[in-house]
Order: structure tokens, then C-alpha cells, then sequence
């Protein structure tokens, strides 16, 4: 057979991928990229001054969906090479910028920004020759958020001397801002007639002046702090113009560790799983017939061992990535028959302990009811589960794995993030106790919630029971108290005004 013919199991690892390379030191710079500076500039200032000040607000999507739109119109101008496929992920990547409509949760808000971001900085090394979720994509993801932009963290501070160069261009600048200047005080009168003619304009303005920063110290601090945070966001728009080249279509290096070493050292954790299931098979299966074990409370039934299977899930998921790294392969990077046995079996039994654990969490909910830590766990477990699975099926199936990986956790990102959860928990909870399912209803829990708890916890001011009806409407007026305390356009959302 002729060697140079490759199987067609093997065909996806010899497409062409790409490293990094070491571009021209000083790239050449337009007034496109000075313009773009000044626009990051300006978005700089919004991150230190606006998202740092209303964290987890509506401050946060809207930064982002600038910087997507600054972006998307810096690639045109490059002529940078898009594919469907970049257009769809930066689709999802501005879609999560929406999230805080939808959301008065500032945790949730805060991991869709984080979201954002690294899709956008992702796209970046992408657009510059890098496969979209292709074999290297943790090398390609890290280098996409740190050595890239750094590496061009000073074309913004550069570009800007374009401006003084260019003579057209300064002239232009400065008609501009004289044009502004001149448009103040027409501005001013018919913005006053229009404050004057019509109530709601004049409140939706009002609000609007009263957000906008007043010049003192903070400001300046602030300003100056955007300088940093501009050049880094710059320094990655101008790293995506920097061409790489393929990486070396030779078998990775780092497959060193001999299949009987690395089977040797994952066989007695697999040894003891097998006898921690046979013997707590009972216990742990009590909870999908929703009994108890003997002298267990639900609350201590629930909370024991969980967050050590929660552990245990996280070590067997690292274990997994290490054993695919690692272990060595066949000649032509196959899996060897050992290391699919053993991840199989090692995945198997992580979704046992998983299918357990959210059981019991189940159990425990039914119980007691929703908090926001019960959810963000029964999330994480339910999204673990959905890795192991497909890991057990890319052991048989050639499938493009960080490709399957990512559109796997952007739906569950997408459900935790769009659905409301705040709302969702005061929603089972008020329903659940006046169902007589739950005995009782933590007021306090309901208070946490916020804007999106404030219309359920309405609805307990007329409990039969007259503690609760009371402790509801003092709740009820803090709540509302607090929510008008808070900046309307920051914290804007459907929840708070629903």
C-alpha cells in the first residue's frame, strides 16, 4: 500500500490548522485604525466608568454590542476573510448581549459579558487563519485573549499619529468638532421645547442627563484608566489583520505517556468506583424513587456528598482531557482499544454519580424549594453530563469535538441565561407553598431575587395566613423602595418592568 496515503478515519487531523507566527513589528497603519483607536477609546471609557459602576446592568450588553459593531465594521474595511461560519458564532456572540433585557440577575449578566468576550476575542485569532474550533482551539482561545492583543497593545497609541500626518484628515477632525460646537445651542432649544411638549420624553431625558457622568475626580480617574483597556481592545482588532502560519501536520510531540502507564494509573480509581457503587447502590439510588434512606433528612441527604461528586466529576473530566493528551496512539494518531475502554469506562461512571447527584438535588427541591444555588449547580451538573456523554460517543464516532462542545454549552448557556431564573425561582416557590406543596416560603430568599421576585412576592401580601401576608408587604415595599433607588436605564430589564 503506498505510504503516502492516508486513512479516511484519519483525514480530519490533516487539515490545515494554524500557529501563531511573528508578524512584522510595526504593521502599517491607516486612518481606519486611528479612527477605530479613538472609537475604543471611547469604549474604554464606557467599561471603567459605566460596566466597573453598574455591574451585572444593562451597561455591560451595551459595551459589548458596540465593540461587536466597531469590529464587524473594522473587518469589512480590512477585507479580512469571513466565513458562515464566523458570521454565526459572532450572531451568538452579540445575541448574549441582549441578556440583560431579559435578566435582573447580575451574575448572569455578568457570565453572558464574559461569554461575549470570548467569542469576540476567539474570533479575532479565527479571522487570522486560525480553524474555528479546530484541533487547537484551547491554544488558540488562550492566545486570543493574552499574547495576541498584547503583542499589538501599542497600535493604538501609534495609530492616532496618523491623524497628524494626514492633512485631509485633521481638517476634517477639526470641522467636525467645531460643527459640534456650533450645533450646541440650537440643540439645547429644541431639546428644551421638546422636554416642555410632551411629559414622558421629558422623564426619559431626565433620567437619561442625570446617568451621564459629572466631570470630577472619579471621571478623570476613570478616563485615565480607559487608556489601558482601550489599547487592549484595539491591540486585538489589529491583531486579526496578522496573517499566521499552518501548524505542523506531524503527530503532536506531547503523546508521551505509554498505554500500559497511563491504563496502570487510572485503574485503581476505576476499581474503587465500581465498589463504591455496589455498595451505596441503595443509597444512592433512593432518591430516583423519591424515599429517603433511614435517619436522613432531606436537607442532609441532599447535602451530603454532593459537592464531593461534584468534585469527584470536575478530577474525572480532567483526568479524561489528560488521558486523550497524553497517551500515546497508534501511527496515525488513532485511539488505542485501552484508551477508549478506560475513558468509556471512567465516563460512565462519572454519569452515574452525576444522574445521582441531581436526583438527590431534585429530591431536595421538591422539599424545600429553588434558591439560586440549587439551580447554578443542577446547571453545572446537567452540563458535565452532557460532556461525558458525547465524550463516551467521540470514543466510537469521528466527530469534530470542540466544534460539538461549543454548540452543546451555548444552549445551556442560552437556557440559563434568556429564562429568567430569578423570576423562575419566586414563580415555583410562591406557587409551590400556596399549592400546599412547599410547607412554608422563604420571604427572605424571595427579597434576594430582586426586580424579577417583586411581582411573586406581590402575591403573598394576601396570604390567608396573616405572618406572611405581613412579612410579604414589608418585603413588598422594600423591594420596590430599593428598585426605585437604582438607576432606571442601568438596570433596565422586561423582569423589573413586567
Amino acid at each position: 500500500m503506498d505510504n503516502n496515503i492516508i486513512p479516511q478515519e484519519n483525514a480530519a487531523y490533516m487539515e490545515p490548522n494554524y500557529a501563531p507566527v511573528q508578524s512584522e513589528s510595526r504593521r502599517t497603519l491607516t486612518l481606519s485604525d486611528a479612527v477605530t483607536s479613538l472609537v475604543c477609546l471611547g469604549l474604554g471609557f464606557v467599561f471603567t466608568h459605566f460596566v466597573c459602576g453598574y455591574a451585572g446592568g444593562l451597561w455591560g450588553g451595551i459595551m459589548w454590542l458596540l465593540f461587536g459593531t466597531t469590529a464587524a465594521v473594522y473587518v469589512k474595511i480590512k477585507h479580512l476573510p469571513v466565513t458562515r461560519a464566523h458570521i454565526a458564532v459572532f450572531g451568538i456572540a452579540m445575541a448574549f448581549c441582549f441578556v440583560p433585557l431579559f435578566s435582573a440577575n447580575s451574575f448572569i449578566n455578568t457570565l453572558a459579558a464574559w461569554f461575549t468576550f470570548l467569542l469576540m476575542f476567539y474570533l479575532g485569532t479565527s479571522l487570522s487563519g486560525a480553524e474555528l474550533f479546530g484541533e487547537h482551539f484551547a491554544r488558540d482561545i488562550t492566545e486570543a485573549v493574552f499574547a495576541r492583543p498584547l503583542s499589538r497593545y501599542g497600535d493604538g497609541a501609534r495609530s492616532l499619529g496618523v491623524l497628524f500626518r494626514n492633512r485631509t484628515a485633521g481638517k476634517n477632525i477639526g470641522l467636525v468638532l467645531l460643527g459640534l460646537v456650533a450645533a450646541v445651542p440650537l440643540t439645547l432649544v429644541v431639546l428644551a421645547l421638546l422636554m416642555s411638549s410632551d411629559d414622558i420624553f421629558s422623564n426619559t431625558m431626565e433620567g437619561f442627563i442625570g446617568s451621564l457622568p459629572k466631570m470630577n475626580g472619579t471621571v478623570i480617574l476613570h478616563a485615565i484608566m480607559a487608556v489601558p483597556v482601550s489599547l487592549y481592545l484595539f491591540g486585538m482588532l489589529s491583531a486579526s489583520c496578522d496573517k499566521q502560519n499552518p501548524y505542523s501536520d506531524a503527530l503532536p510531540s506531547y503523546r508521551i505517556v505509554p498505554t500500559v502507564l497511563g491504563c496502570t494509573m487510572v485503574t485503581p480509581i476505576c476499581l474503587f468506583y465500581l465498589v463504591y457503587i455496589i455498595t451505596q447502590f441503595s443509597y444512592i439510588t433512593a432518591a430516583f424513587g423519591g424515599t429517603l434512606p433511614e435517619n436522613y433528612s432531606y436537607s442532609e441527604y441532599a447535602r451530603r456528598g454532593f459537592f464531593e461528586l461534584c468534585v469527584i466529576a470536575v478530577i474525572n473530566l480532567v483526568t479524561i482531557v489528560l488521558m486523550q493528551c497524553f497517551m500515546k496512539r497508534d501511527d496515525y494518531d488513532r485511539k488505542t482499544a485501552p484508551l477508549k475502554v478506560y475513558t468509556t469506562v471512567i465516563a460512565s461512571f462519572t454519569l452515574m454519580l452525576i444522574a445521582s447527584a441531581i436526583s438527590k438535588m431534585l429530591l431536595y427541591i421538591s422539599e424545600l424549594g429553588m434558591t439560586p444555588l440549587r439551580i447554578y449547580t443542577s446547571w453545572f451538573m446537567a452540563v458535565l453530563a452532557i460532556i461525558f456523554v458525547l465524550v463516551i460517543i467521540m470514543q466510537f464516532v469521528q466527530l469534530p469535538a470542540w466544534k460539538v462542545l461549543f454548540c452543546s454549552f451555548t444552549v445551556m448557556m442560552a437556557l440559563l441565561c434568556f429564562s429568567n431564573v430569578d423570576g423562575m425561582i419566586a414563580d415555583y416557590n410562591v406557587s409551590a407553598y400556596q399549592s400546599g406543596t412547599l410547607e412554608r416560603v422563604d420571604i427572605d430568599l424571595l427579597e434576594e431575587l430582586g426586580d424579577a421576585a417583586v411581582v411573586h412576592v406581590e402575591r403573598l401580601t394576601s396570604d390567608s395566613d396573616r405572618y406572611v401576608s405581613e412579612r410579604a408587604q414589608n418585603a413588598y415595599e422594600r423591594m420596590i423602595t430599593a428598585r426605585d433607588s437604582r438607576d432606571g436605564f442601568a438596570y433596565f430589564s422586561f423582569p423589573r418592568v413586567m
